[in-house]
């Protein structure tokens, strides 16, 4: 799995600022982690075809990281964090949305930079 450095810098910078401690906000589940379960996503979400699944390992991830939500703020942070990763990265959305689908997931939430996390 070869990422450009941007791609790394990007996410390094997104994990850095949503690793640092806010006065506002106590989540159960931080993006930081939600970026480092979801990492072996990064192939597929970049690279995979429409016929392709995503590794175990990615299946995996995401469902720690459902199995760590717990209240309703923690889904909504969830979805804002993966909605931030959409819109920064240059990860295929549509591979991004098969994801849950491929791996036999339900989440709670859809996967788009304009889904309304509030909601």
């Amino acid at each position: 799995m070869n990422l450009s450095s941007s791609t790394i810098g990007s996410l390094i910078l997104f994990h850095l600022l949503l690793a640092s401690p806010s006065p506002y906000c106590v989540a159960h589940i931080e993006c930081a982690e939600i970026i480092e379960y979801l990492q072996t996503c990064v192939g597929y979400l970049k690279h995979g075809g429409a016929s392709d699944k995503p590794p175990s390992t990615c299946c995996d991830g995401v469902k720690a990281v459902l199995n760590k939500l717990k209240s309703v703020d923690d889904k909504r942070d969830a979805c804002n964090c993966i909605k931030a990763i959409v819109q920064i990265t240059k990860l295929k959305l549509e591979n991004a949305r098969n994801v849950p689908i491929k791996c036999g997931i339900k989440i709670p939430f859809q996967i788009s930079p304009d889904f309304d996390c509030s909601s």
